[in-house]
């Protein structure tokens, strides 16, 4: 089960590179291009600064389980 998830990891990491909307520095320039296109239309420009830092925004979310009062959570296995 290993060797097939390993198999179709890999393949998909290849064939991800043909898809050009799948790359991060293409959809930045597309945002790009577009912003310079907005003209003197600020909210479309607000909107697509947005966008551009969603894109290279690097943080992740993060949850918090507790149990109750706020201790710790109890696994029951």
């Amino acid at each position: 089960l290993k060797d097939l998830f390993d198999k179709t990891r890999e393949d998909f990491r290849k064939n991800i590179f043909d898809i050009p909307i799948a790359n991060q520095a293409f959809r930045l320039k597309e945002i790009q291009k577009m912003y310079e296109d907005a003209g003197k239309n600020k909210v479309s420009k607000q909107n697509l600064l947005k966008l551009a830092y969603q894109e290279t925004d690097a943080r992740t979310t993060k949850q918090e389980i507790t149990g109750p009062d706020c201790g710790p959570s109890q696994n029951e296995n």
